[in-house]
């Protein structure tokens, strides 16, 4: 960044060779690209970094001038205008559309330059006024194939070979490199916190990585990879086909499924009907509850089976759903308006599990209807019948923020599901399909009521599967229906007219209708999207010689009210 102009790298090398002529370590730049203060610069309107950046000034805001208002501003300072800026960007400018907003509504002053009052950051024309738009097109340029082709350069610069290289003009001061000085080999108390001050505000080079250059990312060229694997589902959704076979063992009695978990050691998947689930990686242990059509007082039990025997008891709770975060953390929702969050207990490999109740979360006031968490992002989302779903710390068991559809009829929150890449939580009703960020924030709604323009009530929404990756470009919702299909939707702003604040609406990519096996139409009861890679230890005579990657194709499962399970597969 101090090296975009020929006035910017002019003044580097004067100032490396100005010091190296008086015996001088010498370096390009005296402020670096990484800090404390670039970081609460950044993010100075979200808590706790207000306070902290705050403290970094000495108590006060730094001049309103000199404060993040907008993009083109910062983009400007740090590329050509003023000299010591150096900042590379943070994580957030990819992830974290709230940092741009100042919902805390924070008194920055006034500029002087131009008499504005400081609010919310100030977007480029084409995020159309709008936070998330901004990260969504940053995020989709990172991903893109000529940051793909450059991104080994800059590697090199930050954690390779030219790390501290001059032809490069990449030379940091020598205090922010590591081992350039050792701590403690300075007596004098004084000197020493003098010197971890400076290493601290100043900034630090992260440590060395490569001594070589970074290789290129093979771009272009063929593959004899099966389409399914070498694209997904996102890419070629048009190609999708119904399995002719099960794609798992039916449930007996053709109970409907209403879950479906994937056990990787055995590779398959396993359903589940209602009010029975199994521990993530332990099959054979699963939680039992709503025992319907025996006794009032079976009703109300939460039991625990492994191999089939009843090892546990826990009576008074009228279960109505369950979710396992992990392998150690089950959280229920019951008719009692309480959401509760159990610790699954193992003392040893050879002991059989058993539940301890570690919180009750009280927040809504009608019956849970789902309840689904995401280790990932740490949260649990609860629905329920009045028409509120609620976000909870999954770390802290406590209450974040919740998101309304509506009191009345159809207001009932009976499915929910979280994304764990992007955090994004879709939550359904009757009335409403709504898309909310990790923080709550609305995306999208798509209202499922009956309306003149339609001559019929759509049919109801019965299960919901988010399409997860580390990167998706576009983001696929898959929701079944009563009616037998599968609808896959996406969410974007190609119908907001120019100049106007981005509009975010879902738009239908493909339904998908399932085989009918009678005359009527299977309810989709359960969904969900397979797609993973994972490493495997390569035996050679009997040793562990080396990890094997083995790749699994995208499809996406579907139970229904018949016990059933098929998949939907992309061709070879």
């Amino acid at each position: 960044m101090g090296a975009l102009t020929e006035a910017r790298r002019e003044a580097a090398i004067s100032r490396y060779e100005s010091l190296k002529s008086v015996g001088e370590k010498p370096f390009h730049y005296g402020t670096h690209f990484s800090s404390s203060m670039i970081v609460c610069h950044f993010l100075i309107r979200l808590a706790p970094f207000t306070n902290m950046f705050k403290t970094l000034q000495g108590g006060d805001w730094d001049l309103p001038d000199r404060l993040f208002s907008g993009v083109a501003r910062a983009w400007e300072s740090a590329s050509k205008d003023i000299r010591g800026d150096v900042r590379e960007l943070i994580p957030e400018w990819y992830t974290l559309p709230e940092f741009l907003e100042n919902s805390a509504n924070l008194d920055f002053g006034v500029q002087q330059n131009n008499g504005e009052r400081i609010h919310h950051v100030k977007l480029p024309p084409w995020a159309k006024d709008d936070p998330l738009l901004f990260i969504v097109m940053n995020r989709r340029a990172l991903e893109s194939d000529y940051v793909s082709e450059n991104l080994p350069a800059w590697i090199d610069l930050i954690w390779g070979c030219k790390q501290r290289d001059r032809e490069s003009l990449n030379v940091f001061h020598p205090l922010s490199y590591e081992g350039s000085i050792d701590l403690d080999s300075i007596t004098d108390e004084l000197e020493r916190e003098a010197t971890v001050g400076i290493i601290h505000n100043f900034g630090q080079t992260p440590r060395k990585l490569f001594s070589s250059p970074h290789p290129e990312r093979i771009m272009h060229g063929f593959s004899s990879m099966p389409l399914g694997t070498l694209h997904g589902i996102e890419e070629d959704y048009n190609l999708l086909v119904q399995s002719v076979k099960t794609a798992a063992r039916d449930l007996p009695n053709g109970a409907a499924v209403q879950d479906l978990t994937v056990d990787l050691i055995g590779e398959r998947v396993i359903p589940h009907p209602e009010g029975i689930l199994s521990v993530p990686s332990h099959p054979h242990e699963q939680v039992e509850w709503g025992f319907r059509g025996t006794s009032k007082a079976a009703a109300r039990e939460l039991r625990v089976v492994v191999d089939r025997k009843v090892l546990q008891v826990v009576e008074g709770i009228e279960c109505t759903c369950a979710v396992f975060a992990d392998s150690d953390n089950l959280i229920t929702g019951s008719t009692d308006h309480i959401v509760r969050l159990w610790n699954v207990c193992r003392s040893s490999r050879d002991v059989s599990m058993s539940l301890s109740l570690t919180h009750l979360m009280r927040v809504h006031t009608a019956r849970i209807c789902c309840v689904t968490a995401s280790r990932s992002w740490s949260i649990i989302v609860s629905g329920a019948a009045d028409g509120s779903a609620a976000v909870w710390d999954l770390n802290r068991a406590v209450y974040v923020r919740s998101i309304w559809h509506g009191k009345g009829e159809g207001s009932e929150v009976h499915l929910a599901a979280v994304n764990e890449s992007t955090g994004y939580i879709a939550t359904c009703s009757r009335i409403n399909l709504c898309l909310h960020t990790i923080n709550a924030r609305p995306i999208a709604t798509l209202d499922l009521t009956f309306s003149p323009a339609r001559s019929y009530l759509p049919p109801d929404i019965t299960s919901m599967t988010f399409h997860e990756r580390e990167y998706s470009r576009l983001g696929v919702l898959a929701t079944g229906s009563s009616d037998g299909k599968i609808t896959l939707r996406t969410w974007n702003t190609d119908n907001t007219s120019a100049g106007e604040k981005a509009k975010w609406e879902f738009v239908t990519l493909r339904t998908l209708q399932a085989r009918k096996i009678g005359r009527i139409e299977d309810t989709i009861s359960a969904l969900k999207f397979i797609g993973y890679a994972y490493f495997s230890p390569l035996q050679i005579f009997g040793l562990f010689a080396n990890l094997v990657l083995h790749r699994h194709r995208e499809c996406l499962y579907h139970g229904d009210c018949n016990g059933k399970v098929y998949s939907w597969n992309l061709p070879d």
